[in-house]
């Protein structure tokens, strides 16, 4: 399982993308990025939310994310403002942040995630 978190916005406007792959996980880091992933579900999540169900109004200084997921021949991608990130969502989100073994870089303004 990889999996990709673009994000963007906040009062620079910088986009980051940063990569966990489970493969560069001891076993532990990679059953825990699974469950994260299984938690999150995201392979069951619509790519986009219906307006209905957004919160309030986006705030220039907030960031939006996108999530891309490979696990094997699936994938899947799911783009959320940061207000409209479910709690499990964001676990897996500050999962890929914080990992000592992610890569990182900054990107320029319309680049997607893999």
């Amino acid at each position: 399982m990889r999996v990709c978190v673009l994000r963007g916005g906040g009062l620079a406007g910088l986009l980051t993308l940063t990569c966990l792959d489970e493969a560069d996980l001891p076993p532990s880091g990679a059953q825990q990025l699974r469950a994260r992933g299984d938690t999150a579900d995201v392979f069951n999540l619509p790519e986009h939310l219906p307006d209905a169900q957004r919160a309030a109004p986006n705030h220039p200084d907030r960031f939006f994310y996108e999530v891309s997921i490979r696990d094997g021949e699936r994938r899947h991608r799911v783009r959320r403002r940061e207000q409209d990130l479910s709690s499990a969502l964001r676990e897996l989100i500050r999962m890929v942040e914080t990992a000592p073994q992610r890569s990182s870089r900054v990107l320029p303004p319309g680049t997607q995630a893999e």
